[in-house]
Order: structure tokens, then sequence, then C-alpha cells
């Protein structure tokens, strides 16, 4: 099956979509992330007889749980990327109805994602959200703000190391991947690289050939949630639970996921190669004192975060050197994506990437990379493999 027919089968024409999923005369709720992609839509959903709520965007969970619906709202619709999806999400979940993202945005690779990204007591915390029943491109186009198209590029050549993090779980469990995957999700990857190194921060086709590679992928994800959710994911997340805790600012996600995406797809490459050795078993009391002590958790929470999870580390550790020569292909192949976007990457700021130097420091790579299996659960990644081999160990502050 192509891109364009696994695309086809989850991706609807947005107005249509909404109309054909709302009673005649129920009220759809609108969150949005710019008033200017509202405009023109907004219109097209009225002329079409859809009514509309607006909803103010938000990310935190007390505030969502005190937003409450109108007797006749029927849908949330989610207008612009993964923000404003998230909040539809969880409103959707909420509420009971379905959720339409209309993609304004090229950050929009989480949008299908059945779980939403909130802020809650500090920590940044993955629910279970109302995927969305359908999502697609706004007919009026789609526009980016400061550092979203970076940003947007990072979160998609991310994507390259989750796929190592589905490879090396699914060999650890006895399985594998799809033939056919890992070159559905490349093509997809260099075909945004060189729409971002030809087309750059100057042309307007960029941002929604990057939104479309987002969505592409977002479909492809609907398969294998773990896409989304590894390694880079898990790096993003926990360098922005540090840089709070130290009221540091941080980037945007996806700024920080191709960071340290390129950080890990070296230390994957390492792991694959590494001889099949013992390593000492992970410190769990010593992780939780260190979620506490640069990530500000409860003792309670972190003692939870910090327990181990692998049932058989013997066997996962034999079967990752049976499969060491496919995995180490695979990793040398990330390596290089990596190495070709960096220039692409850079060259989609207005400074070419010069505030991007100096905001991690080896100590931050280092905390973030032996924390991040911890504080993200939702999806196995290879770095929660190398935790639970005591391969992380050495980074422990």
């Amino acid at each position: 099956m192509s891109i364009r027919e696994i695309n086809e089968q989850n991706v609807a024409a947005d107005v249509e979509e909404v109309q054909k999923r709302l009673p005649a005369g129920s009220v759809a709720a609108v969150v949005c992330e710019r008033e200017e992609l509202l405009g023109a839509y907004a219109r097209r959903l009225r002329k079409a007889g859809v009514a509309l709520r607006r909803l103010p965007l938000c990310l935190t969970a007390e505030t969502l749980d005190k937003t409450e619906a109108d007797a006749d709202v029927r849908m949330v619709v989610a207008v612009g990327g993964n923000t404003a999806a998230d909040c539809a999400k969880y409103l959707g979940k909420r509420w009971g109805v379905p959720v339409f993202a209309a993609v304004g945005s090229p950050c929009a690779l989480r949008v299908l994602d059945p779980y939403c990204l909130l802020w809650s007591g500090g920590i940044w915390r993955c629910v279970a959200g109302a995927a969305p029943c359908a999502a697609a491109l706004l007919q009026e186009g789609v526009t980016a703000t400061d550092n979203q198209l970076p940003a947007a590029f990072g979160d998609i050549v991310a994507t390259a190391v989750h796929l190592f993090d589905l490879e090396a779980t699914e060999r650890a469990a006895g399985r594998t991947l799809p033939a056919d995957l890992r070159e559905r999700v490349f093509d997809i990857i260099y075909a945004a690289l060189e729409q971002a190194a030809q087309g750059g921060r100057h042309d307007p086709k960029t941002a929604a050939v990057l939104a479309q590679a987002a969505l592409d992928l977002a479909a492809l994800s609907q398969q294998k949630t773990v896409l989304l959710h590894g390694g880079a994911e898990s790096c993003a997340r926990t360098a922005h639970m540090l840089f709070s805790y130290e009221s540091r600012p941080p980037l945007l996600h996806g700024e920080t996921a191709f960071l340290f995406g390129a950080v890990l797809a070296r230390m994957y490459r390492a792991f694959a190669d590494a001889p099949n050795v013992f390593m000492p078993p992970p410190d769990n009391n010593l992780r939780a004192e260190k979620l506490s002590e640069f990530l500000g958790w409860r003792e309670t929470a972190a003692v939870r975060a910090a327990s181990g999870r692998l049932s058989s580390s013997a066997l996962t550790a034999y079967r990752l050197h049976e499969y060491r020569d496919e995995l180490g292909g695979l990793a040398a192949d990330v390596c290089k994506l990596f190495e070709e976007a960096k220039r692409p990457f850079r060259r989609l700021y207005a400074d070419d990437g010069f505030g991007c130097k100096g905001v991690l420091d080896e100590s931050d790579v280092r905390t973030v990379a032996a924390l991040a299996p911890d504080t993200f659960a939702v999806a196995p990644s290879a770095l929660a493999l190398m935790r639970a081999l005591g391969f992380l160990e050495r980074y422990l502050p």
C-alpha cells in the first residue's frame, strides 16, 4: 500500500468531513492556534451550515477540566497543529465527542496521535485523548510563525530515530517490522529534507510540504505509535522539564527533538555495535533521587517512575546481540540522515541556527539522556532498553 493510499484512508476533506459527521443544527467547538488561520475556514464552515463555538487554547489539565461543553456541541475542531490538536483531543475525550484536525501549521506530526500532552503539576503528562476521526490540510493554506519551520522539520527527521526505537524493541521481543516500513518512513523524511534544502525558510511552499510530510508520517504512526513516542520524544520532553525546573527558556519541542535525535543516532549506533558483555543493573534508588533533584519530581512519583520494567534482561540482551547487524545498519542510515539534515535545519532559522548554539551543554545532554526513559512510559524505545541493560548508568549526573 502506498503512502498516498494510507493517507486517503485516514485523512478526509476538511469542511466536507466536518459537515458529514455533524447532525443538522449541531455545534462544533473550535480550538484555534492563531486567529489568521480561522477566518476563511470559519466562513466556509458556517456556509456549510456548521455553527461554531470558540474555545480558548489551553494546555493545562486543570483549566481544561473546568471547560464545559454546550448541550448541542457534537464535535471539537482543532485548527492549527499539534498544540490545538492536544487541547481538542483532551476535550473530546472528556465530552465524548469526535475530534477533527484542520491542519494549518507545519508542526502537525502528532495531530492523529491517540494521546495528548498536557502540562500538569510541573510535568508534561501524556494522557489518553480522543484520537481525531480525520485530519486534512486547510485549503486556505499552511502558515508558520517564528521557528515553526525548524521545529516541524526537526520533528519529522527525529522520526527516523523512533524507527530505530521500534526496530530494536520489536527485535528484543522476538518480532520483526513490516519489510517496507523503513522505506516508507525514509521516503517521507527525505522528501521533506529536499524541500527544506531547496526552498528554505523564504519559500512559502516549504510550510505546506512539511505539514503534508507530518500528516503522512502521522498516518503511518496510527499503525505504530512508537514512531511518535520514541527516544528523541522522551529526551525533548525531559529537557523541557529540566529547563522549566531551572527557569531556563526552552526551545520548541521539534527543535529539541532534532538536537537530541542527532545525539541518540550516534548512541544507538554504538549500542548496536557493543559486545555482548555484562553491564551492572540500573540503580533505581539513585535514579529516583536524580528525578527529584533535576526535574523537581515528588519522591513518590520519582520512585514509581524509576522502577524497572524489563522482565527478562538476559533474553533481551541476547536477542539484540543476535540482530546487531540489522540494527547497526539501520543506525548507520539514521546517522547519515542527520548529517545531511543538519545544514537544512540550521538554514530554516532567520539567524541560520545561531540561537541554538549553547542551548544544550554536555551536562544537559548526559542528564536528559540518562533520565528520559524514566519520564515517559507510553511506548518503549531503544533508550529504554539501554537503561534496562545498564548502558545509561555512566551518564547519570
